[in-house]
């Protein structure tokens, strides 16, 4: 295990396909959720949720109300004293839910985390999918994706919507049109907002507002690297991006390449040299990642990934199918990158602006 984990809790372990779990801090308790189904392309997906008084060490189950639809997610946000919940779902009769203008937006609300309102679709009412909203002075951020058809063939599209009360959703601008661009994590800085969007053809792709101005967008940054389910996001003072590493096919996104080398995979970025550079690579494999992580004490954090790597080495595993689990790990985030093999023009570099690499 990689130095920087000092600890990996196995949630989940009922065979299930349990995944895409959500994690915040609400009135004093930490929030989990996640879905469970018989498969990730099934139709039978319901989100769970569980509760911690003591930073995750112990849990209690609640009960949510995305239950009623094929839900594939449970993202939380506190936002204006509420616990907000957001899951895109497909109706139930598609047996094998796949394109993106099948699915609807849907959000439910608590004011104690433990009751629910009924789940009400987003307005208005479209094909698209949220990736973790985010709160911003008195408003709430999310970047949508949603996918077109036209006589070309299938586009896609990322947005940047906000809200005032959670429910009724405004165009704020076009992030990305990349024609396999989706699931994008957006980060504020106190001033401009960085998009990190999956590209389902390529390498994960990064882009910025510019001079706080939230319609105006830079030329798109290629990771070079392979990363789905991009989660970014600030903790003790470091920036930091976690997602699903492609080893064996980076070039290629979709679920018909090779995933057995799959990783769950966390970077860190270096503002001296303006780069994303590896920081921690957890116990995982196969359908994998979409994290979530929360602040500890101590230059700790606790971030939540889902991973089948204990269900791999199973005759007839096949990982579309097959089950998976959520794990919760203890982070040092302290620590310094993992640089790899550097040269030494690099590490002279390096020690000329004074970034650690040991």
């Amino acid at each position: 295990m990689n130095s920087k984990i000092e600890k990996i809790t196995q949630v989940t372990n009922d065979g299930s396909h349990n995944a895409f779990p959500g994690m915040t801090r609400f009135k004093g308790a930490l929030y989990l959720s996640y879905r469970t189904s018989t498969g990730h392309a099934m139709n039978d997906g319901k989100v769970c949720l569980k509760r911690s008084f003591d930073n995750g060490e112990t849990w209690e189950d609640l009960q949510t109300t995305l239950t009623d639809k094929n839900y594939y997610e449970g993202f939380m946000i506190g936002f204006k004293g509420k616990l907000f919940m957001f899951g895109g779902a497909y109706p139930r009769e598609i047996e094998h839910p796949v394109w993106m203008h099948e699915c609807r937006q849907y959000v439910s609300v608590s004011e104690n985390g433990t009751d629910w309102s009924p789940p009400k679709e987003v307005a208005p009412p479209f094909a698209m999918r949220f990736w973790h909203p985010i709160v911003i002075g008195d408003l709430l951020y999310v970047a949508s994706y949603s996918c077109f058809k036209n006589f070309r063939g299938t586009k896609m599209e990322v947005d940047l919507l906000s809200s005032e009360d959670g429910f009724t959703w405004k165009w704020v601008s076009q992030i990305s049109d990349l024609p396999a661009g989706n699931e994008t994590s957006i980060l504020f800085d106190g001033e401009n907002i960085h998009a990190f969007i999956r590209n389902e053809r390529g390498t994960l792709r990064m882009k910025h507002t510019c001079n706080g101005d939230f319609t105006r967008w830079s030329d798109e940054e290629d990771l070079q690297v392979g990363l789905q389910g991009p989660m970014a996001y600030e903790i003790n003072g470091r920036r930091f991006l976690s997602g699903r590493f492609r080893g064996a096919s980076p070039r290629l996104g979709g679920s018909f390449t090779d995933r057995s080398q799959t990783r769950f995979r966390t970077y860190v970025y270096v503002p001296q040299i303006k780069l994303f550079v590896e920081y921690a690579d957890f116990p995982s494999g196969f359908d994998c990642a979409y994290s979530e992580s929360v602040q500890l004490d101590g230059n700790r954090m606790l971030t939540a990934y889902y991973s089948q790597h204990v269900h791999g080495s199973k005759e007839g595993f096949r990982d579309m199918e097959g089950g998976s689990d959520i794990f919760l790990a203890t982070v040092r985030t302290d620590m310094a990158p993992e640089w790899g093999k550097l040269t030494p023009g690099a590490m002279a570099y390096l020690d000329k602006i004074g970034v650690s690499y040991k």
